[in-house]
């Protein structure tokens, strides 16, 4: 089954698929790249420290900082911090040859939770329209360790919908999952519970 909504960060429209989950309730507080680039610093970086004064801080953007998956993500270790698992092209085109750690166009990005679960980051650095990225559950491993159970009835979860900062549940796949991601923007997702 492939997930036939669009995620923005922070927004997913319903598409069309006779199998799509019903369209959710979202969070829009952030512009898609400040998400994006949020993401990617909870996502990779711990201890999560905020270079800002927090007390002036909008309250929208508080929620987005605070959110709890997010910070769960961000304290979780599970043997392995996480890196890239497939990317458009490598290594990226650089014809200045300035700022060589420029991120794919189009990449996904994973990391070993506790509990036989994952955090899944699938970035689309394009501008523009929609883009279908995907991975596979037996992808997520290393050192020849596995990080799910196994790789059917698998529960998706956006970190970003839902209400609180306690996620929204996207579907149940089996062997993998995909996503139609807008443009300049990502889906932060928790792969748990796999048999």
């Amino acid at each position: 089954m492939r997930l036939e909504r669009t995620f923005h960060c922070g927004v997913s429209q319903a598409g069309t698929g006779s199998d799509a989950p019903p369209p959710s309730p979202s969070l829009s507080v952030m512009d898609p790249f400040s998400c994006s680039v949020y993401t990617g610093v909870s996502f990779l970086y711990s201890p999560l420290i905020l270079g800002n004064d927090v007390r002036n801080m909008s309250a929208d953007d508080l929620a987005v900082v605070s959110n709890k998956l997010a910070i769960d993500v961000n304290q979780g270790w599970a043997g392995f911090a996480g890196d890239m698992l497939n990317y458009s092209q490598y290594p990226p085109k650089n014809e200045s040859k300035h700022n060589v750690t420029q991120v794919p166009a189009l990449s996904v990005w994973w990391k070993p939770l506790p509990n036989n679960s994952a955090a899944a980051v699938l970035f689309n650095q394009r501008g523009g329209g929609d883009v279908t990225i995907s991975f596979r559950f037996e992808e997520l491993q290393w050192q020849g360790r596995a990080a799910l159970a196994g790789t059917q009835n698998c529960r998706v979860t956006s970190v970003w919908d839902g209400d609180g900062g306690s996620g929204k549940e996207v579907g149940v796949f089996g062997h993998s999952f995909s996503a139609q991601v807008a443009g300049g923007s990502v889906f932060f997702g928790i792969v748990s519970g796999c048999e």
